[in-house]
């Protein structure tokens, strides 16, 4: 999910041991194993906060939706994990370089590929579990979030940038059957480019029960 909606999990950072940019192959390994470590800390102290705070997939706490004209400021306390992905969406590209190291971000999370795919190959061009490859995410936690002092952005380094406004409003999308859909609680907002049009009427219905069509529902407007 993308990090600027749901939990603030800024309280868990200073336990994890992320990864460090200057991370070379003959450490790889070792690394692989204490982010391991890490993220099963992680879980635990998220895990522990949910259930304190009541945080679950039916009650996320505070949510902010960017919205058109929205401005941040651009300073050494801009939290990229949450610009970042909004600047992505708009069409800016964004890289980190130190010295001979260069990582590009992108939206689509291996994770997400894993799961539609089902090959370990896809996490091969990312930088996370132990590869070492070269696309990460904004949200990924294989970084360091001082390491985005780094950051260069449409080819200027993030110096040369004093703000950012939002360009787009952004929605939230709930599935329809809450107890089981994937929607904006766990791959975040939709951009209003993304969105193609507006639902009219249920063109088919299935009674997942019977495997029957329910033609009752069949060619119902939709309200």
């Amino acid at each position: 999910a993308m990090p600027y909606i749901g939990i603030n999990v800024s309280d868990f950072e200073a336990s994890l041991n992320y990864f460090d940019l200057s991370i070379n192959q003959s450490s790889a390994n070792s690394a692989s194993q204490e982010k391991s470590a890490s993220i099963n800390k992680y879980l635990e102290l998220l895990n522990q906060y949910s259930m304190q705070n009541n945080i679950n997939k039916d009650n996320m706490g505070p949510v902010i939706i960017p919205k058109r004209g929205d401005y941040f400021k651009i300073n050494e306390n801009t939290n990229w994990r949450k610009l970042l992905p909004i600047m992505l969406m708009e069409g800016h590209t964004a890289k980190l370089e130190r010295k001979n190291i260069s990582f590009e971000f992108t939206l689509q999370d291996p994770h997400e590929l894993w799961r539609r795919k089902e090959k370990a190959s896809v996490f091969d061009p990312y930088f996370v579990g132990g590869k070492n490859g070269n696309l990460i995410t904004p949200w990924s936690r294989s970084i360091k979030d001082q390491n985005f002092e780094y950051l260069i952005i449409d080819g200027a380094p993030i110096s040369d940038w004093e703000g950012y406004e939002v360009k787009q409003n952004y929605y939230w999308a709930m599935g329809d059957n809450r107890d089981d859909s994937l929607d904006s609680r766990y791959w975040g907002l939709i951009p209003e480019n993304f969105i193609l049009g507006e639902a009219l009427f249920s063109y088919f219905s299935l009674d997942l029960r019977t495997w029957l069509p329910r033609f009752e529902r069949i060619g119902t407007i939709i309200r």
